[in-house]
């Protein structure tokens, strides 16, 4: 029996769409490296570029890209198919484009541990993941989130793994609150709270950034003769 050609249209977008969500991950982690490799490598500068993450700059363009490329691949699916079902596959794509970004900035941070450490890379995630129960409670990708939010860079040199940052840190607020006379509790605060927000930011951005540039592609393919 011939296949419907509605059915085949609505196959021809998945297979497109698919192949458009796996390449932006991909495109993704390729980015991540090269920033982590290159730009957050630069003496002086680079500690910032890592605060501010700017790596997630690419994210916003890929999720424009990605949104416009599927709101265009819309003009494959019926007319009668709710917004809702049109716009399902970038809402699962975009978490995963930003959860790529960090697990390759973890993988890389294990690899550089085995590096410096000159032990192997199961030994040198082993050693990470204590760091993160220590530090977060917790190891794994997760941890590697909460912790990056508040320590943009985390340490490579064993020394600093086997130490407590934390008591760094307040070392640090202190000194800070001595000089300024500002309660060192305001300091922690704002140092807990800063990397959170500049992701909230990021989130923010790329989901407005996503859905108009969704929406132009869908135009587009609104217009276009069925």
């Amino acid at each position: 029996m011939r296949s419907h050609p509605k059915n085949y249209r609505i196959v021809l977008y998945f297979l497109i769409g698919l192949t458009l969500c796996l390449a932006t991950i991909g495109l993704k982690v390729i980015a991540t490296w090269a920033v982590e490799t290159y730009l957050y490598a630069l003496p002086l500068v680079g500690g910032l570029f890592a605060s501010l993450e700017l790596v997630e700059v690419t994210t916003v363009i890929l999720a424009a890209l990605l949104a416009v490329s599927l709101g265009a691949l819309t003009v494959y699916l019926p007319v009668a198919w709710p917004l809702v079902s049109k716009l399902a596959l970038l809402v699962v794509t975009l978490p995963l484009i930003m959860a790529a970004g960090y697990v390759t900035r973890q993988t890389l941070w294990v690899r550089q541990v085995s590096l410096e450490a000159g032990v192997s890379p199961v030994q040198a995630q082993e050693m990470t993941d204590a760091f993160l129960r220590r530090e977060v409670g917790e190891s794994g990708a997760w941890a590697y989130y909460r912790y990056t939010a508040t320590t943009p860079q985390p340490p490579v040199q064993f020394n600093n793994l086997t130490t407590l940052s934390t008591e760094d840190m307040a070392a640090l607020q202190d000194q800070l609150s001595a000089v300024s006379g500002v309660d060192s509790g305001l300091f922690n605060t704002l140092f807990n709270s800063v990397g959170w927000l500049i992701r909230l930011v990021y989130i923010v951005l790329i989901g407005l950034m996503s859905l108009i540039y969704f929406f132009k592609g869908k135009l587009w393919a609104d217009r276009r003769p069925s």
